[in-house]
């Protein structure tokens, strides 16, 4: 059994400029401005939906720095991080009963969401429910069927450059980040 760790963000949405940016950018303005973050205070909301707003937690020597959502903000009605998150059953349980094609355009979809750099105003529209009344549209969530119930659950998701707590360790995750592939050319002898 996995503890519950309460939700934090890696990225966040930067409203002065409308981009999503990183948590390490703020802890290493945070670094050499004496712990201000001036420039971030009150412009950092969730990287999904855009609508919740989020604080920064300064690092200390045994945590890294995080993000975590202001209590009294809500998230937009479609975010995946207004949901609870799946258990590893759950989560292999729902990807088992999928063909092929529809694991494809779901992890398709979730790298879209997770690649983002600018939401367009129509994309922002389906996270805060603006448009579409189909909850099922986020791809970071998925549908838990129990005896005529549906309820959504959140995927857990984690940059590659991120490092990983004991209470990380049970869980699935939707891995993303920027790596950097080498080639080796092997021939026989």
């Amino acid at each position: 059994m996995s503890i519950n760790k309460p939700k934090s963000f890696e990225d966040f949405f930067y409203s002065k400029n409308n981009t999503i940016k990183n948590v390490e950018e703020v802890s290493d303005y945070a670094d050499k401005h004496n712990n201000s973050i001036e420039p971030y205070d009150n412009y950092m909301f969730c990287p999904e939906c855009h609508v919740a707003k989020l604080s920064f937690v300064h690092k200390t020597l045994q945590k890294r720095a995080f993000l975590r959502k202001i209590p009294s903000t809500d998230h937009g009605r479609k975010c995946s991080y207004r949901y609870d998150y799946a258990s590893k059953k759950t989560t292999i349980e729902y990807f088992t009963q999928l063909q092929n094609y529809q694991v494809k355009d779901k992890i398709d979809s979730m790298m879209r969401l997770l690649f983002k750099s600018h939401n367009s105003e129509d994309e922002l529209s389906n996270f805060t429910g603006k448009r579409s009344t189909d909850f099922e549209d986020n791809p970071m969530t998925i549908t838990n069927v129990s005896k005529d119930n549906k309820v959504l659950k959140s995927l857990r998701r984690k940059r590659f450059s991120v490092w990983f707590d004991k209470a990380d360790i049970n869980n699935l995750y939707v891995f993303y980040g920027k790596v950097k592939l080498k080639v080796i050319k092997k021939e026989k002898k």
